[in-house]
């Protein structure tokens, strides 16, 4: 600060001092002021410089909650992709899941899932070997069942019984 006249807070600089720097306090902001002599050997008077944090720290908290902010925006974009990609490559197998609960319902169901992973290609195929596995085991059972009850039917209904010696009645 140059100045002839200084303002009446302002401290003034110290008498018969070369140099000096203390802290003060000027218009509510912590500062330092540090004056020194403009030639060491002739007193043609002080320089006084007055240096305050106040303005470096407040541009420092802002950057600090705007580093904050981005941190929390990167972080929430990356979950959504996150989010968005599994969604997206799980969907094959959500179909599947589907597909196996309802085997018992539709017989010789198949699911066309191409495209996917290799894994659920597999899978897919696996599936629709046990749906048609299934599909031919129930079918071959309700052919017995069906023979089974056209023999029980056919035959003449007949009573047996035996005694106490075993005997036939």
């Amino acid at each position: 600060m140059v100045a002839l006249n200084l303002p009446p807070d302002m401290p003034r600089p110290p008498a018969g001092v070369q140099h000096s720097a203390e802290p003060v306090q000027v218009g509510g902001i912590d500062a330092l002021q540090v004056w020194t002599p403009v030639d060491p050997i002739m007193p043609l008077g002080h320089i006084g410089v007055l240096f305050s944090q106040d303005g470096e720290r407040a541009q420092l908290i802002s950057l600090q909650r705007e580093l904050i902010g981005s941190i929390a925006l990167v972080g929430l974009l990356t979950i959504a992709a996150v989010y968005a990609f599994l969604v997206r490559s799980l969907a094959p197998l959500q179909r599947l899941v589907r597909f196996s609960r309802g085997l018992g319902e539709g017989l010789g169901r198949t699911l066309e899932e191409r495209g996917g992973s290799r894994e659920v290609e597999e899978l897919t195929d696996a599936l629709n070997h046990t749906s048609q596995t299934l599909q031919q085991q129930l079918l071959s059972i309700r052919a017995s069942e069906t023979r089974v009850h056209s023999l029980l039917d056919a035959t003449p209904d007949a009573i047996l019984g035996l005694t106490a010696r075993r005997a036939w009645r």
